[in-house]
């Protein structure tokens, strides 16, 4: 197994908004739309610390929507 540095912090709602700087409930509403990678486990929502990594660099490569 490897050290603690090594696996992936998963996130609720709260901590991936702040992560985000954005409102949890934009979090949780664009998860629901499938926009932000998540996943709900029982009545909560976790986002991967990696996945959201990624989806950040993705967004920062992507013109931007008028």
């Amino acid at each position: 197994m490897g050290a603690m540095s090594d696996y992936d912090r998963a996130f609720t709602a709260k901590e991936a908004a702040d992560y985000l700087h954005v409102h949890h409930q934009l979090v949780i509403r664009e998860a629901k739309a499938g926009h932000l990678p998540g996943r709900k486990i029982g009545r909560t929502w976790r986002f991967s610390e990696a996945a959201l990594r990624v989806w950040l660099q993705g967004q920062e490569q992507q013109p931007p929507s008028e």
